[in-house]
């Protein structure tokens, strides 16, 4: 971009940044979409949308800020420039990640968790951007270093991060960018050797014994920097992988460093003496007039070389000799303290505390060192900064509240310790979420048992995520859910979106789940968000087990769906792998109370009625458990404003002989008072009237119509076939109870009946003795 000012430059680069992040955040929130709303992948996705937007914003300001910025110097320029190649870098890749998963329809946690896995990358490089933003408007050198040192600990996490990234998106990794200024022209020294040779005060190169430069045999060398990974069992060896991405990056943040801050030649040899623990070494070389607070090559003091390599009598004699306690490294800019508490040296920790080192001190953008600690170092030196004062509520220039980084990595040593000594409960993460809710989302069963040990609040909306209560359902951790419970935690406790966590059990599938929160008095009748019951969201998903333990527990029988059918119905039409728990859910509900007689819609569809619709579709078992359960199969529903129908009716005129066989079994013989008409008379006339035989036979069979009737209307409505059956089997006797004329609800003795109800021609056609046929054919 020639021609293009600089300043301008980095802020189009920024800008970019906040473009591409913005849109990742949106990807992020559709992709939580996808995901089963409520569970824990889902929540920590829209958690991980609000982190890359914020890094968005953050971005977008510091362009701003660029845009006006006339005075940078270049370091400052080309140090801005490279972190914003590693946003896009991260960027970049994660955004081919995530349209992928986008594409390919991922929901699965394990498909989803390397995107939740980055969330403190993403954080890191908030911080970093927050801390350009006040680069940007520092003018004097000092202050710029500082800062620079200040996020070197943070530009190592990153480097850290950013490595193990690289390796799970293969790729060139990019370039450090070579200085477009020659480093012996930027003021960068050369290292010591060269420097001493050259200069008129140096030391001799084989300096007398009186100076102690050479050690004796039974000082043994060792390395200038002592490797820390050794106090956690990690290789000596960096590994390969914290290479990757930002290779060659801290070296050049190392070679503005030194032009900010030259080396001075005593320094390096003075710091070498401090590491072996070579007190004469270190006297001769004081005598020769070395900084004891200068900085050697690493940007470590004197006094900080031999705090790494655990030299407590050369930190003795350097404190005695007016070493600063408080001079920082230049690059790390931690205190001499923190580099022993990390090292996990108690001896060098509590030689630095009796001389006065200040447990408290932060680092240049207000993040106290005691947060580093306890995120790295022993249990023993958190313990004694504590002691002498730390505070266990530290919170970092973010909002990232010490005992939350400590249960955020399942530290529960820690933890208790931080509680021990003061931290505050009620501490939060920066999107909101409270310990307990952080702890439930690891699944670690004892740090939410010391949590509310002391005194966690287990009803506590977790953020973004709910309730803990919710949060351990979505997880599907039996333990946790019993843990919570068995603390107070509210049964009827919410979700992120404000459905109970009942609807979220049901939905799990768990059996286990749904028992423990209905017997802790969650409420049966819960809705979801939509306003559907879960007795009906149970039998929509085809858990009828859970629906019968809702109906156990005073789920109400009554409801309906949102168009207003009736639940009979729609566990009817419902449909389900095991037929036969439908029975037994049907059975339950009419024994708890539904009405199998109630229709929604004041007309237009019979089969909207339990028993209509099972007639309708064959459902004959269902038909015979409505009708034991009350279900009337006369009542009439108009299936258009003037044509009244009954289920009754319906199975006539569709010939469904085994719904009316099972509806004639139930039929009360003694029943009377229908307003209108007696439906069963009229069913009778109709399927004679129709020579319908089965159906006429089986009411003759069980006594719903008689002989003489059935003769007369066959055949007076011409129904030929059928009048030589019936008077075929009245001639051999096959129904003598019925010939006898015994009483039924249809036809009665004459002089029983009203007048307008008795069956034309009966007397007639019994006093005459001859057949309709007969006299037809004459």
């Amino acid at each position: 971009m020639e021609g293009v000012p600089p300043g301008i430059q980095l802020s189009s680069q920024c800008s970019t940044v906040s473009n591409r992040s913005a849109q990742l955040s949106i990807g992020f929130d559709k992709l939580a979409a996808q995901t089963n709303a409520g569970s824990l992948i889902h929540d920590e996705l829209r958690e991980l949308a609000s982190i890359v937007s914020a890094l968005s914003q953050g971005a977008e300001e510091l362009s701003a800020n660029l845009a006006s910025a006339n005075n940078l110097r270049e370091q400052v320029r080309r140090q801005i420039s490279l972190s914003m190649s590693s946003c896009e870098l991260l960027v970049g890749g994660v955004t081919t990640d995530l349209e992928a998963a986008l594409s390919a329809s991922a929901r699965e946690q394990s498909e989803l968790q390397p995107f939740t896995d980055a969330a403190e990358l993403w954080r890191l490089h908030i911080e970093m951007v927050f801390a350009f933003q006040d680069i940007v408007h520092l003018e004097d050198v000092d202050q710029q270093q500082g800062v620079f040192a200040a996020l070197e600990t943070k530009l190592e996490d990153i480097e850290r991060l950013m490595a193990e990234f690289h390796l799970s998106h293969p790729g060139p990794a990019p370039a450090a960018p070579e200085p477009s200024i020659p480093l012996e022209k930027q003021g960068v020294l050369p290292d010591y050797d060269t420097a001493v040779a050259s200069s008129s005060t140096h030391v001799a190169t084989t300096p007398s014994s009186d100076v102690g430069y050479q050690h004796d045999n039974a000082q043994q060398e060792v390395p200038l920097y002592h490797d820390l990974s050794q106090r956690k069992g990690k290789s000596k060896a960096k590994s390969a992988r914290a290479k990757g991405v930002f290779g060659g990056f801290n070296n050049i943040f190392k070679t503005l460093s030194s032009k900010i801050n030259p080396i001075e030649p005593l320094v390096t040899p003075l710091c070498h003496a401090a590491a072996i623990g070579n007190i004469p070494q270190i006297k001769g070389l004081l005598g020769e007039g070395a900084n004891i607070n200068g900085h050697n090559e690493k940007g470590y003091t004197p006094l900080i070389s031999a705090i790494l390599a655990n030299r407590l009598e050369a930190v003795n004699f350097l404190i005695d000799n007016y070493a600063k306690i408080s001079t920082k490294d230049s690059t790390k800019n931690m205190p001499p303290l923190f580099h022993a508490a990390e090292a996990g040296y108690t001896d060098i920790l509590k030689v630095l505390l009796s001389h006065g080192a200040d447990p408290k001190a932060s680092n240049t953008i207000g993040t106290p060192h005691f947060i580093g600690t306890v995120e790295k170092a022993p249990l023993a030196s958190v313990a004694l900064l504590l002691e002498h004062g730390a505070d266990p509520n530290a919170v970092s220039a973010v909002g990232r509240h010490v005992l939350v980084a400590a249960v955020q990595r399942k530290d529960l040593p820690a933890v208790r310790l931080l509680l021990d000594h003061g931290a505050k409960i009620s501490a939060t993460n920066f999107t909101g979420q409270p310990l307990l809710g952080v702890a439930v989302a690891n699944k670690q069963l004892d740090m939410v048992k010391l949590l509310i040990d002391n005194g966690a609040d287990v009803n506590a909306r977790a953020g973004a995520n709910g309730c803990p209560l919710s949060m351990a359902v979505n997880s599907g951790n039996i333990d946790l859910l019993r843990l919570l419970l068995a603390s107070n935690a509210n049964p009827d406790g919410k979700d992120v979106k404000s459905a109970p966590v009942l609807v979220n059990a049901i939905s799990s599938g768990s059996l286990e789940m749904v028992t423990m929160l209905l017997e802790a008095g969650a409420d049966a009748d819960s809705r979801d968000i939509t306003g559907r019951a879960v007795l009906l969201l149970a039998v929509q998903q085809d858990k009828l087990h859970i629906a019968r333990l809702l109906l156990e527990h005073g789920a109400a029988a009554t409801i309906s769906n949102h168009s207003g059918t009736h639940f009979l119905t729609v566990v009817a039409k419902q449909p389900v792998s095991n037929e036969g728990e439908k029975l037994e859910l049907m059975r339950l509900l009419l024994k708890a109370g539904a009405n199998p007689n109630k229709h929604s819609l004041p007309w237009g569809y019979l089969s909207n009625m339990p028993l209509g619709h099972c007639i309708k579709h064959d459902k004959i078992e269902l038909v015979r458990v409505l009708v034991e359960g009350g279900a009337d199969p006369h009542i009439t529903v108009a299936a258009s404003p003037h044509s009244p129908k009954s289920p009754f009716e319906y199975a006539l005129n569709h010939d469904k002989v085994d719904a009316m066989r099972i509806m004639l079994e139930y039929q009360d013989r003694d029943k009377k008072g229908y307003k209108e008409r007696d439906p069963l008379k009229a069913a009778f006339s109709k399927a004679v009237e129709t020579g319908k035989r089965e159906i006429v036979d089986m009411f003759l069979d069980q006594g719903f119509g008689t002989w003489d009737q059935a003769i007369f209307l066959a055949g007076t409505s011409g129904q030929r076939e059928l009048l030589v059956a019936l008077e075929q089997r009245q001639a051999t006797g096959s129904r003598r109870a019925s010939q006898a004329g015994s009483s039924t609800k249809l036809a009665e003795p004459s002089g029983s009946q009203d007048a307008d109800e008795a069956p034309p021609a009966y007397g007639s056609r019994r006093s005459t003795g001859h057949s309709i046929l007969t006299q037809t054919d004459h």
